[in-house]
């Protein structure tokens, strides 16, 4: 894994390539595609990851760990999906058993957060054709971020 870069400023971030991008910017949907009012989209976990319960946290929830918890599948894997207001940037992370923070691996972005630690961001866009879904998702390879 490439070493970590940490943006500076809140409006930045990160993203897994490494490329930096501001939060705020999303582009624009085709004038073709009708503006949907939220998007469904997964987050998931993989079998991996050591935890008897998983909650979803974030700017959508009030980072509520109540709120959304994380089914696991038949394979092990850990998934929740969340409607969301696309053309917008959130922040969210998993807790996991409730005592530990856990990043996606595969995030959109990294910001930092007020406690010394990174949050994952999720760009949503706006999707280019009906129906079409939006996934979050951490790697095979779970650990520290």
């Amino acid at each position: 894994m490439p070493p970590k870069r940490v943006a500076k400023d809140p409006e930045t971030v990160i993203k897994a390539s490494g490329t930096v991008a501001k939060a705020k910017t999303v582009a624009k949907a085709p004038k073709t595609v009708a503006k949907a009012k939220s998007v469904n989209v997964t987050f998931s976990l993989p079998a991996e990851v050591q935890a008897d319960t998983v909650a979803l946290c974030g700017e959508f929830n009030e980072w509520s760990p109540e709120n959304v918890r994380l089914e696991r599948n038949g394979d092990g894997s850990w998934q929740a999906v969340v409607a969301l207001e696309p053309g917008r940037t959130y922040r969210y992370r998993y807790f996991l058993d409730g005592q530990r923070w856990e990043n996606a691996w595969h995030a959109d972005g990294y910001v930092p957060n007020p406690y010394g630690g990174d949050d994952s961001v999720i760009v949503v866009e706006r999707p280019t054709r009906a129906g079409q879904a939006v996934t979050a998702s951490a790697s095979k390879k779970p650990g520290p971020r």
